[in-house]
């Protein structure tokens, strides 16, 4: 039989299910087919059946000539006040020598430029360093966005976004995020006893006090996301992944967030860090099954974008969309596929104030059909970041094994309990970034 058949059933119901995972199509099939399809002991006759049903391959979408641009991300600096012991980008550096802000002007030619490929971009978001550090810059994009949709100029408002480590957010960056709607996504990486051994100042003092302060005020206003990383000092402190994790969803009630490893790298590249990667991974199975069994949905980029791949007919043949559905433009103008490329020149795409055409993404990047991935039934779902990729990270199982907890679960809603899974779907499409 076709191995993109996914199979369903409810103990206590008579109706059994069938899932494509290559077309996202959900077929009603009787219970005894379902749990006989769940087992690998199909009929002749039920087999040939389910293969008529099933497709043949997953549809691969072209998205050379599409109009909207996901994500536009603005480097305005590589300065930053944190000197984090993990920090993948050289203390916000990213090797680069010299201290760099992006002017308004860079920043305002840079949503020119996106704007003159695309007819909408649907989100724009403040990368640093630190981009509180750059204050006017993100006030003057959002004031020259607002007004060009006042004027018409736009069809349609992008959702903003910052990511921060928070040290800097006082009333007048709060009002700010407030006038135009900025999503901040802030850095906190626990308890005090461990955000302080590794998200620390330049001189070495801590930095939760401050951040804790500025976050209960900021709650105050508004809802935020949280990305955390794990590591050893955790471990030493005896906490895992969910005992950060409950700590953080407790403190601030948010609605999205994510624990993260951090990141490790081959041939010595950034090795410092390898000594503080835990051992302890994203268990994919438990994450969804609390997931799916909390009274109330908390998000992460990592089930928003599932959710959406499973509600579509098609899938993108690369891991990541970075430089294919979002661009990074540093101070300087260049065109990056994703700010983890900052001030390497090689992965330049281009320069806004440069009319050639963008180089192509897809001689720098594998996609899925490489012999490893082409014939995997899951292709559709998996993510990959772009140096996992060229690193040759491919460890599957655990992802896998954790997309059998998903699909029963998103199944099961969307079947069973519609109102749930609207809920669920909604959402997604909210707290969700694409």
């Amino acid at each position: 039989m076709k191995n993109n058949g996914y199979f369903y059933f409810r103990e206590n119901c008579d109706t059994g299910v069938l899932y494509d995972k290559y077309s996202g199509k959900i077929f009603r099939i009787p219970k005894s087919v379902a749990v006989n399809g769940k087992q690998g002991i199909l009929s002749e006759n039920d087999a040939l059946n389910i293969n008529g049903l099933l497709s043949d391959k997953p549809i691969c979408t072209d998205i050379s000539n599409r109009k909207d641009l996901n994500h536009l991300r603005l480097m305005l600096t590589n300065e930053c006040n944190f000197a984090c012991t993990y920090c993948y980008a050289d203390e916000g550096s990213y090797g680069v020598s010299n201290d760099n802000m992006m002017s308004n002007e860079v920043s305002l030619d840079a949503v020119k430029w996106a704007y003159s490929k695309y007819k909408n971009i649907k989100q724009i978001s403040f990368f640093g360093g630190e981009p509180l550090l750059n204050l006017k810059v993100i006030e003057s994009v959002c004031t020259f966005i607002v007004n060009e949709y006042k004027l018409e100029k736009i069809e349609r408002m992008p959702l903003f976004s910052i990511v921060t480590n928070a040290y800097f957010i006082t009333d007048e960056v709060i009002n700010l995020f407030s006038k135009y709607n900025i999503h901040p996504v802030v850095s906190v990486d626990g308890p005090k006893k461990v955000h302080d051994k590794q998200r620390i100042l330049k001189n070495g003092g801590g930095t939760f006090d401050v951040v804790f302060h500025n976050l209960k005020k900021l709650r105050e206003k508004m809802p935020f996301s949280i990305e955390a990383t794990f590591t050893t000092n955790h471990d030493s402190e005896g906490l895992t992944m969910d005992d950060v994790d409950t700590y953080l969803k407790k403190e601030f009630n948010v609605t999205r967030m994510i624990v993260n490893g951090i990141y490790t790298y081959k041939d010595g590249k950034l090795s410092h860090i390898n000594a503080l990667a835990s051992k302890q991974k994203l268990d994919y199975s438990k994450y969804f099954n609390d997931f799916f069994n909390s009274e109330n949905y908390v998000y992460n980029d990592i089930i928003v974008r599932l959710i959406g791949v499973f509600q579509k007919p098609y899938y993108l043949e690369s891991f990541c969309d970075a430089g294919l559905t979002q661009y990074t433009i540093d101070w300087d103008g260049n065109i990056l596929p994703c700010h983890i490329f900052t001030g390497e020149d090689e992965k330049n795409l281009g320069n806004i104030y440069d009319n050639s055409s963008l180089k192509d993404i897809k001689t720098m990047i594998n996609t899925k059909n490489i012999e490893f991935c082409k014939d995997c039934s899951d292709r559709r779902f998996c993510q990959k970041c772009l140096l996992d990729i060229e690193n040759d990270y491919f460890k599957c199982e655990n992802f896998r094994n954790g997309l059998t907890v998903f699909f029963d679960n998103m199944l099961d809603l969307f079947v069973f309990d519609q109102d749930r899974y609207l809920d669920l779907v909604n959402g997604s499409m909210k707290f969700g970034k694409e």
